[in-house]
């Protein structure tokens, strides 16, 4: 299965591999492709990542678009500025992750792993609960081994207990927790101006009660002179572990440099300064505390690739 014939036309195919440390493994083959939407003639990405621990094979993820654009508006990352926002349907954002499967098994063959699909790049998986949901059932029907991961940023908490409410294998949910202060986050969330916090920990408290096998993952994107003091992060774990408890992982992660970041103001910081701020917080007894980045412009996701192309018609 390729692309020929598909809902897409592939406009760019990038394969790299860098090192970094994640959670479990320190390498990762990147196969990326830039597609242009059929149906109405806009950019957006589809990857897989292959990752490696010392040069064994960990786990593969499949990262498909869900929309073109993404409503949240966060002014670090360049899907905010992609526009007018469409949604991709339950047979586009399938035919995604099954096409990235055999060009995996394909260039892979060999290889009997753990699959994942992280709904992770362009779109907010809350928004789009049902589709996505509908999505993941197709794609069980003929991928039965298949686990889910999902990020988001709680623009609609309450699509949290729809997740932990459906069949679905969920293996783990990554919410992204900037900062302590709500009005910060707010201003970082350009386009969510009803962002609640604690409306956010609620419901993801309300998750872990109906999932108790699902890694709950904390992403605290690090940022020059908005969140990059110990304190901040103190803080922010603080508030997190009041409702969350301590059984959670803590995901301390470098901002990607992109120039949209960099137009607001939003400065990556250095590696050391994460694991700085990583050594401050063992003290609250968090299931896992790791860093993770930083990525160059050209490794990007989350629309920093799409956006970087004017065929927008």
């Amino acid at each position: 299965m390729t692309w020929t014939n598909s809902a897409y036309e592939v406009i760019e195919t990038i394969n790299d591999e860098y090192f970094f440390a994640g959670s479990a493994w320190n390498t990762q083959i990147a196969k990326r492709f830039v597609l242009k939407t059929k149906r109405f003639g806009r950019l957006i990405e589809a990857s897989y990542y292959l990752h490696l621990d010392k040069g064994k094979p960990f786990n593969i993820a499949f990262e498909p678009s869900t929309s073109f654009g993404c409503s949240v508006g966060c002014l670090f990352c360049a899907s905010g500025t992609l526009s007018p926002i469409k949604a991709l349907t339950v047979s586009e954002i399938v035919e995604q992750v099954n096409t990235l499967i055999a060009i995996y098994r394909r260039d892979f063959p060999s290889y009997r792993i753990r699959e994942d699909v992280f709904y992770s790049g362009i779109g907010e998986p809350t928004l789009m609960t049902n589709v996505l949901i509908e999505a993941s059932a197709r794609l069980l029907e003929q991928n039965p081994h298949l686990q889910f991961k999902m990020s988001t940023m709680g623009a609609l908490p309450s699509a949290l207990i729809r997740w932990a409410d459906s069949e679905l294998p969920l293996r783990s949910l990554q919410v992204g927790i900037p900062h302590w202060n709500e009005d910060k986050i707010k201003y970082l969330y350009s386009k969510c101006s009803k962002y609640n916090l604690h409306d956010v920990l609620q419901h993801v408290q309300m998750f872990m009660a109906k999932r108790p096998d699902t890694a709950i993952k904390i992403n605290y994107i690090v940022m020059e002179n908005y969140n990059n003091s110990l304190d901040d992060l103190k803080r922010t774990v603080e508030k997190v572990i009041d409702i969350l408890g301590c059984q959670i992982e803590l995901k301390i992660s470098c901002l990607n440099p992109t120039e949209f970041a960099e137009q607001n103001q939003l400065i990556a910081v250095k590696q050391q300064t994460l694991e700085t701020l990583a050594a401050g917080v063992q003290s609250f007894g968090l299931k896992k505390v790791y860093t993770f980045g930083p990525m160059s412009k050209d490794k990007l996701g989350c629309g920093q690739l799409a956006g970087n192309y004017k065929l927008f018609s």
